[in-house]
């Protein structure tokens, strides 16, 4: 099955962009009307709903605060790691540039060596 696709603009990116999701899509539906109940039951069913609700935001937020976090530290991690992989990258670099000089001034001595035999 395909993922679906969708066409995106925004405010900070005008041009519209295809976008394919990898998300589950839902859709809230109202209830039918044949399962109405009383505006008692209702009453009694949003206030449960509305103590209920903040519990369970708090929770997701608590969640989501959580997820940040270990993220950041991940990501904290994965910047010391890439420092130093960097870093040891520098040092090679700087040892190959010294033997290409190296290697490149004993050409240049070979060179003027060749130059004053064949004159």
């Amino acid at each position: 099955m395909l993922a679906p696709t969708h066409i995106l603009a925004t405010h900070l990116d005008p041009i519209p962009r295809i976008h394919t999701c990898f998300h589950v899509h839902t859709k809230i539906v109202a209830p039918s009307s044949e399962g109405k109940v009383s505006t008692d039951d209702t009453a009694e069913s949003s206030e449960k709903k509305s103590k209920k609700r903040p519990t369970g935001n708090r929770e997701a937020v608590r969640k989501y605060r959580e997820k940040k976090k270990a993220r950041t530290a991940s990501l904290e991690d994965e910047v010391v790691r890439l420092r130093a992989v960097n870093q040891q990258l520098l040092k090679r670099l700087q040892g190959l540039n010294v033997c290409l000089w190296t290697f490149g001034e004993g050409l240049k001595e070979r060179l003027d060596l060749f130059l004053i035999k064949n004159r």
